[in-house]
């Protein structure tokens, strides 16, 4: 096939075409916004919490990240988005499986996550989250 023939007119119009759509992909859309890595502790009366969630919560821009705690109260998330967060520590939930003839297992209700650090509006907790590295331990008291 003659490659000059076939560029002609319609041709060269959806070659062109195709051309510009594939160099436009790669930045089309919003830029994410950037975010950094944030870890930390969670204790209560000095004491690892080892059951829980950590959760970062940014009303003003409805951003959000979580993460489970470890055996040692440690928590890590990779990717927060740049910002200031209220931060909350939530019990785990249990999911048990739906029996009928079974009564449902009652919510996990850890004494050592007191009522008040439950809610991202009374916990009292804040965090900045800025590029780099980030550290934010939390230690609740009764």
């Amino acid at each position: 096939m003659n490659c000059q023939r076939w560029l002609t007119g319609r041709n060269r119009l959806l070659l062109s075409g195709m051309v510009m759509v594939s160099l436009g992909l790669p930045g089309c859309g919003p830029a994410a916004d950037p975010t950094a890595p944030v870890a930390g502790k969670v204790s209560f009366k000095g004491v690892a919490v080892s059951e829980g969630v950590v959760n970062f919560h940014d009303a003003k821009r409805g951003n959000a990240a979580a993460a489970k705690l470890g055996a040692d109260g440690t928590y890590s998330i990779g990717d927060v988005v740049l910002g200031d967060y209220s931060v909350f520590i939530t019990p785990l939930q249990v999911d048990a499986p739906v029996d009928a003839t079974k009564p449902a297992p009652p919510p996990m209700d850890p004494a050592n996550i007191p009522a008040k650090y439950r809610d991202a509006n009374t916990s009292g907790f804040k965090a900045s989250v800025k590029a780099g590295t980030n550290k934010a331990d939390f230690e609740m008291v009764p």
